[in-house]
């Protein structure tokens, strides 16, 4: 199967002096004629399969071994960006070679000169100084893209948005599957239609395109980012972005789970596991349950983490937060079938300072959500981290205004939300919530389709009548 070498982008929306250009390099699995055609430059797809690529398509999708990039800022917005223009845009900046790591991620800081605004960033590839991506590489000189074994190479495109440090405006992240999505996760027929589906193909819930058109375009001297935050695995990348591409959703990113990560460290903690038993059988220790148990447990996290949101969505909402604006509001989207409300209750109290230091990392390495333990060791340190990180920068603030959670299972109301989030608390940070919702602390909303959240948004004064009419007309 032939393969084409691009770059796929996160996105980024940030303050001067703290945005980072994050993403991953990868081969993409190409048919026959793809490279003849023009490719879309930020969906990465030829014209042709913008309406029928499918998640399956992509699953094949390999990362690229320490890739040496380069990023280039185009003084063009995205939305004005041609592909076939691309010596019409002024070069302001050349940013130092990059190199990613072992599964292709990068990250690159934009300089503090950059002023505000909206710009078109092209990612560049060098050649790699990989010998084992070399020699993987050497499989592609029969193939089409002969490309990637030269240098300079583009990659691809991503959108850029500089904001303010006294930027006071919206900033929307949502999950998809549940919350935009009406994905059916009950059945065997369901589940596999998640892969095979074409954007065309995918369903939405009622009049949620046209709210997130409404919520992004309320205010004409103001354009709202919205990010998407899902635990769907990396290979659905090109699928849903043709789809917010079918819908004119303007997103400004999207972050998906990257499954091969997590093996990766599977295989790794066996590996230190099978070394650890030949300690015992050369030196005789009589910690053999101490090791075994532990063994069990790291076993029994790393499955967990295959399945786990609530650490992967609290850790990206934390990162995110370093790169923005202190008094950035924030309105937070899910869903009530998984974990979305706690993830949001999570990230308020933790930003708000309500639990810290030793009794913080207690707390979130004893947490269990349906039985099961949320946080690995690694990742309670490193949560912990973050926050001390964020709280260094902003102060001990939440900047979310609004919690909107989809009602895709009637059983679970708000009251059940919370009480699920209490009951994993300590009964100290439990009063000091009680103390603080409603005030620094914004407690779950439910919503019923489009235009229940426009019925939120206007409650709260982000949409006007007209547009909360313009959703109810779409819902109907």
């Amino acid at each position: 199967m032939d393969r084409k070498r691009t770059v796929f982008l996160e996105g980024v929306c940030g303050q001067v002096g703290k945005v980072q250009i994050r993403g991953q390099v990868v081969d993409l699995p190409i048919k026959d004629g793809d490279l003849q055609e023009e490719w879309h430059p930020f969906l990465q797809l030829p014209s042709s399969r913008q309406k029928t690529i499918c998640s399956l398509d992509d699953l094949f999708t390999s990362s690229v071994r320490k890739p040496r990039i380069r990023a280039e800022i185009l003084d063009v917005s995205p939305d004005d960006f041609e592909v076939s223009r691309p010596k019409d845009y002024k070069l302001l900046f050349s940013l130092p070679p990059c190199q990613g790591d072992s599964n292709g991620f990068f990250s690159i800081p934009i300089p503090a000169t950059l002023r505000e605004g909206s710009y078109t960033v092209r990612i560049v590839f060098l050649k790699s100084r990989s010998i084992r991506q070399n020699l993987k590489d050497l499989r592609h000189v029969k193939n089409a893209d002969r490309s990637i074994l030269q240098n300079d190479i583009i990659l691809g495109w991503g959108r850029v948005r500089i904001l303010p440090q006294d930027y006071n405006g919206l900033m929307i992240v949502s999950d998809i599957d549940q919350t935009l999505l009406d994905t059916d996760f009950h059945s065997r027929k369901g589940i596999l239609a998640t892969f095979t589906e074409t954007a065309q193909e995918k369903k939405a819930i009622q009049a949620m395109p046209e709210f997130y058109r409404q919520m992004t375009t309320h205010k004409e001297d103001e354009k709202i980012s919205l990010f998407f935050l899902s635990a769907s695995p990396h290979f659905f990348r090109r699928n849903l972005a043709s789809f917010f591409e079918h819908h004119s959703i303007p997103i400004g990113g999207m972050y998906l789970k990257y499954l091969p990560g997590i093996l990766d460290n599977a295989i790794g903690d066996l590996s230190n596991s099978v070394t650890s038993w030949k300690n015992i059988f050369q030196q005789g220790s009589g910690k053999w349950k101490e090791i075994l148990q532990g063994n069990a447990k790291d076993l029994k996290l790393h499955i967990t983490a295959l399945r786990d949101q609530t650490s992967y969505k609290l850790r990206l909402l934390l990162i995110s937060r370093l790169m923005q604006p202190t008094h950035l509001n924030l309105i937070l989207m899910g869903d009530n079938t998984e974990s979305d409300f706690l993830v949001f209750g999570l990230y308020q109290i933790l930003l708000m300072g309500l639990i810290q230091g030793e009794k913080l990392e207690n707390c979130l390495e004893e947490l269990r959500f349906q039985e099961n333990l949320v946080f690995t060791r690694d990742k309670v340190l490193e949560i912990c981290s973050l926050v001390k990180k964020n709280q260094k920068i902003h102060g001990k603030r939440n900047h979310t205004v609004s919690v909107w959670i989809h009602n895709s299972r009637k059983e679970m109301n708000e009251s059940k939300m919370e009480k699920l989030l209490l009951d994993i608390l300590p009964s100290s940070v439990q009063k000091l919530y009680q103390k603080e919702k409603g005030q620094g602390i914004c407690p779950p909303i439910l919503c019923d389709g489009g235009y229940g959240f426009a019925k939120a948004a206007y409650e709260k004064g982000f949409l006007d009548q007209t547009r909360l009419e313009q959703v109810k007309m779409a819902q109907n």
